[in-house]
């Protein structure tokens, strides 16, 4: 899977693999507790948010672009803008999703020798199959 935020790759596929990725989403719920009513009742109040978590390995030419990368990256991720997934072969057919207005959060990093690791959570709201204008 290859993952974007505006034209700023997370994950590239190649030496950026991604792993353990996972989507979380809940709707706002308004719980109705009426008197003398059998059930309660419950009202969708909307507000789609969307949480997609997941770790990028990346390999790295030398231990000093490692330790280097590991540093920086975080100031050079975009904290938000469009975020685009991309899943499917190379040189095959593939399908993109999209969360327009997201937000990214770096939450972890860690390096062993060459190999960097990053977590990311990217928050957002609906998961769009057409890419917004």
């Amino acid at each position: 899977m290859k993952v974007k935020i505006d034209n700023y790759s997370l994950a590239s596929g190649n030496l950026e693999g991604v792993s353990n990725f996972r989507i979380n989403g809940q709707r706002q719920a308004q719980i109705g507790q009426f008197l003398r009513a059998e059930d309660v009742k419950v009202f969708n109040r909307k507000n789609l948010q969307t949480n997609v978590s997941f770790t990028v390995t990346r390999l790295h030419e030398s231990l000093m672009i490692a330790e280097i990368f590991i540093l920086q990256h975080d100031r050079d991720v975009p904290a938000q803008g469009l975020v685009t997934f991309i899943a499917g072969d190379e040189g095959g057919k593939q399908i993109e999703r999209y969360l327009n207005a997201a937000m990214i959060q770096v939450s972890e990093r860690s390096f062993i020798g060459v190999s960097t690791m990053h977590s990311y959570t990217i928050i957002g709201g609906e998961l769009l199959i057409q890419r917004p204008v």
